[in-house]
């Protein structure tokens, strides 16, 4: 998928291609955990995220910390035990279950979802590869243009199959790849079909239960009586927000879970725990990033393998580090400001200088509507236009690139905005129609287009 400045990760910051060097080996003596510490309580008191973290070497928890509420209302404290959504890391606890089918000679890489859905536009091409390689150009139902007037309400898993049937592909399968939730979807019923059980039950059945990950499971209705926290989106302060509804999601996201069960999930996995070691080869072969429901994250001279997960009041990341045996858990229940190279930069002792944040100021929407609208990237424009749609959700000003998320804006003054969990920062000059951004990088200029 093209993306210029607008890519969001939610893992953490690419750096591979920084100046800044790194030994790949980690001291677990240098480690300044009270840095760590100081670093958290910059984030909490000025308000930039909400969560919990676990970080572990070699099999075992070396940190751990929470900030902020999982209840602001009660103001209910997040604790290790307090379980928060894990949105897309669901599509790893998937991946692995399509695995360990694999391994039990049920189901093939190279099976073809039309032996399952026939329906499906180009089923008879579309390999299981292909659908855990995001390869298939099946139709992301969370690109559907109503998406976001029925994503909070419950759909049948026949509704879902309907919509992802009705929607032309995006390409053949094998040609191209491009993030889709559908695919994903599909793999949750064709495990169910499989196990002749539901998504919930072939979890606890398959992983969390030998594994006893107690206080991970597929989610329903956010339930503070459970322990899970709430999600929440900066406004004014920290206000709740709906979550998208689990029934939609299945094993593309409707997970819950703690930064501690996953850290001990992906080391098991590494470790061998969960499938064969011919299916782990399978999981972290990448094509353009990608495993088979794992990422690959780089930071400097390190690499890691994992995933990420967002939606509307939730952010999670995993990653394990396999030279330095490390793993890196956090989930979020209010974030925007991403913390993850801050974590990375103390754990791996690289000189890390706590962050200053800018105050953040309100403004009215009738101030916000003049930079509403859809603007496109001066260069190369004839050749690829690169689309962003700028545009105000409730009385926040919000933009999203073609085949994105949005995300939100964040006043600094009258022009000036910024996303501290992107690191973008935009400048509106509406009198001649564009906007200025940058994301660490040189400036890149967006003109808006003629109505």
């Amino acid at each position: 998928m093209k993306s210029i400045i607008f890519t969001i990760l939610l893992t953490c910051i690419l750096l591979s291609c920084a100046t800044k060097s790194s030994s790949q080996q980690f001291n677990i003596n240098r480690f300044d955990k009270e840095k760590m510490d100081q670093f958290f309580t910059v984030i909490d008191e000025n308000n930039r995220a909400m969560g919990s973290i676990s970080i572990f070497h070699e099999g075992v928890e070396i940190y751990q910390n929470q900030i902020g509420y999982s209840d602001v209302a009660s103001h209910h404290a997040i604790t290790p035990d307090t379980k928060l959504r894990i949105s897309s890391i669901t599509k790893t606890f998937l991946a692995v279950i399509n695995m360990q089918i694999v391994d039990e000679g049920k189901l093939s890489l190279d099976t073809t979802l039309d032996t399952f859905y026939p329906n499906i536009a180009n089923a008879e091409y579309i390999t299981i590869r292909d659908m855990l390689y995001h390869r298939s150009g099946i139709f992301n139902f969370t690109n559907d243009e109503t998406y976001s007037e029925w994503r909070h309400e419950p759909k049948t898993r026949d509704e879902m199959l309907q919509l992802i049937i009705g929607n032309e592909p995006n390409f053949m399968p094998g040609e191209q790849q491009e993030y889709t939730n559908s695919a994903f979807f599909l793999l949750t019923l064709i495990a169910e079909d499989i196990d002749n059980s539901t998504f919930d039950r072939i979890l606890q059945n398959r992983i969390t239960i030998p594994l006893e990950l107690h206080d991970t499971y597929a989610g329903g209705e956010v339930n503070p009586g459970r322990g899970e926290a709430l999600p929440y989106q900066l406004v004014s302060g920290w206000e709740l927000t709906p979550v998208i509804h689990h029934s939609i999601l299945l094993g593309a996201g409707c997970m819950v879970s703690t930064p501690r069960d996953l850290n001990r999930f992906i080391n098991y996995l590494f470790d061998g725990k969960l499938i064969s070691e011919r299916s782990v080869a399978e999981m972290t072969t990448l094509y353009n990033g990608w495993g088979l429901g794992l990422s690959r994250i780089s930071f400097f001279e390190r690499n890691a393998i994992g995933h990420f997960g967002g939606q509307p009041g939730y952010a999670s990341n995993v990653a394990y580090f396999p030279n330095e045996r490390i793993s890196i858990a956090m989930i979020s229940n209010g974030i925007i400001f991403n913390p993850i190279q801050g974590i990375l930069s103390i754990l791996f002792d690289l000189g890390y200088e706590l962050p200053e944040f800018p105050d953040l100021i309100e403004l009215p929407v009738e101030h916000l509507e003049q930079f509403v609208g859809l603007y496109h990237y001066y260069e190369d424009y004839s050749a690829s236009p690169f689309w962003i749609k700028v545009f105000i959700d409730g009385e926040r000003l919000r933009t999203q690139a073609v085949g994105q998320s949005s995300f939100p804006l964040y006043a600094v003054d009258e022009y000036n905005f910024i996303n501290e969990e992107t690191g973008i920062k935009i400048q509106f000059i509406p009198e001649s129609n564009e906007f200025l951004a940058s994301q660490g990088r040189p400036v890149s200029r967006f003109i808006r287009a003629e109505e």
